[in-house]
């Protein structure tokens, strides 16, 4: 149909009826463009942050060294058990499974500069010992 064959009044009837829509397409451009613009600032968010969202996570407990140095008694022989006993009474948490904690005292304990191993399974605490450094062969070298 051509617009100019039609009169007057036609002519208003279907520019009101065009601008309807032109209305109703505009309220759906901006409601788009109002979703794209979300939706970018949360993958911008998402993707410009690293870790965890701040607040989430819990901190950080203190180290299983650290633990061991507090629960062990100067110059009293202990043995490995013991302290992963008094370690747990102390709050360490861990998601090691059975006798995992143990183990891993045990290691520590032997590798840990303060404590000596006197015999088998049975090691002292001495806070003022000398510091002992492990050469590359794995022998422990005098400190300097």
């Amino acid at each position: 149909m051509s617009t100019e064959t039609l009169g007057f009044g036609q002519l208003i009837t279907r520019l009101d009826k065009l601008q309807g829509r032109r209305l109703k397409i505009d309220k759906e451009i901006k409601k788009t463009q109002s979703l794209v613009i979300r939706q970018s600032k949360k993958r911008l968010s998402k993707e410009g942050r690293r870790g965890p969202v701040p607040g989430s996570k819990k901190p950080k407990q203190r180290s299983l060294d650290e633990f061991i140095q507090d629960v062990m008694i100067p110059g009293k022989p202990m043995t490995p058990a013991k302290v992963t006993e008094l370690v747990r009474e102390a709050g360490y948490k861990t998601m090691g499974k059975g006798n995992f904690l143990a183990a891993t005292v045990g290691l520590r304990m032997r590798e840990h500069s303060h404590i000596k191993h006197v015999k088998r399974g049975i090691y002292v605490y001495n806070p003022r010992a000398k510091k002992r450094n492990r050469s590359a062969s794995g022998q422990f070298a005098k400190a300097s």
